[in-house]
């Protein structure tokens, strides 16, 4: 520390050690800050769409059917498969509605659901679906609307009466049910399996019914419309 001193007014001014140069590497790591959120966020939606757009890639249908289940519409389409949500028993109005459609099946069919009419207007939306997957009150629904096309369907837990015995040379349908499912209990062709807890569920199965999914397809502007 050094004292000046300049007509009767004191400064202080203070010296230190002389540091080295930074290098080049150090300087130029100093000049680039670090990304913001926005920029994250925006690298990572970025990675995220670049993935998707990827070769295309299938998913279980026990994944297929809870995101139909999470769905506004309790349809979920994904490639060509479209999964098929069942009675929404945690929504608040929507449990009610399914309730009643469920108890007018065996005497109106399932066409006359809420549920039918919902994959009904995804299945207009969506002419590339050529598969079904539905759970409960969805298996009804995929059963019915493939009923005349070539729509190709599985079922978990679906309310099916099939008491005939599986012939020898009869292939088993592409319909699974928990052994004391009380939903599933009269379809006997139904591929059976068990779990602990609740057997009307179907997070045991790892079946998968998906063989393709679409990587999205050019605009004309030059844009990229993406699907999972």
């Amino acid at each position: 520390m050094k004292k000046k001193v300049f007509a009767g007014e004191t400064t202080v001014s203070l010296t230190t050690s002389q540091e080295p140069a930074p290098s080049p590497i150090e300087r130029k790591t100093s000049r680039e800050p670090a990304p913001s959120p926005i920029e994250r966020k925006v690298t990572e939606h970025l990675d995220s769409l670049a993935s998707r757009a990827l070769p295309s890639k299938v998913i279980e249908d026990r994944v297929g059917l809870a995101r139909a289940y999470a769905a506004p519409d309790s349809v979920y389409v994904l490639g060509n498969v479209a999964y098929v949500g069942g009675t929404q028993i945690s929504r608040w109005g929507e449990n009610f509605r399914d309730i009643v459609d469920d108890a007018k099946i065996p005497f109106f069919g399932t066409k006359h659901t809420y549920r039918y009419e919902q994959l009904q207007k995804a299945l207009a939306a969506h002419p590339e679906v050529t598969h079904l997957v539905g759970h409960s009150l969805g298996g009804a629904t995929v059963l019915e609307a493939a009923k005349g096309t070539n729509l190709k369907t599985t079922t978990y837990g679906a309310p099916v009466t099939d008491l005939l015995p599986s012939g020898p040379l009869e292939q088993a349908p592409m319909r699974f049910g928990n052994r004391g499912d009380p939903v599933s209990m009269m379809d006997s062709k139904a591929q059976g399996g068990f779990v602990l807890g609740n057997p009307h569920g179907y997070g045991n199965f790892d079946h998968t019914s998906a063989t393709q999914s679409q990587p999205g397809y050019s605009n004309a502007d030059g844009s990229v419309t993406l699907f999972e």
